[in-house]
């Protein structure tokens, strides 16, 4: 099966009562372990942030600015978190993944120039059911 099937398997779009999203954190250690040392970018469905890097390193510094993470990491180290091309790395950012309710699905992933370019589109939070 290729990387790209199992992503989506396991986090692409799916419906009924119930179904919540994931957090851009556990996709981006998924990622990490399917994909590596391999460039990626992952555009997440706020504004135009995204995510641009090695698979490996995305998944370090998301982990390290969620909140509660046991490997924090200070804003001014990032450099795979953008809004647009501008580097998100002081703080004041708002960043569309430190919610509880900041999950998504897999809309798409694509190939362009040797990039792995995933694309999220929003997903039910647990929230949506109270």
């Amino acid at each position: 099966m290729k990387k790209s099937d199992i992503l989506k398997e396991e986090f692409g779009y799916r419906e009924g009562f119930g179904v919540c999203g994931s957090s851009l954190k556990y996709m981006t250690q998924r990622i990490a372990e399917l994909y590596g040392s391999k460039h990626v970018q992952i555009n997440v469905p706020y504004s135009n942030f995204n995510c641009k890097g090695t698979a490996n390193r995305i998944a370090k510094e998301v982990s390290g600015l969620t909140p509660f993470s046991k490997n924090r990491i200070e804003e001014s180290s990032v450099t795979t978190l953008f809004y647009g091309d501008k580097l998100v790395n002081r703080r004041g950012y708002y960043l569309p993944f430190q919610g509880e309710c900041d999950v998504y699905f897999i809309e798409k992933i694509t190939t362009i120039n040797k990039v792995v370019v995933i694309d999220l589109m929003k997903a039910p939070s647990w929230r949506e059911y109270l």
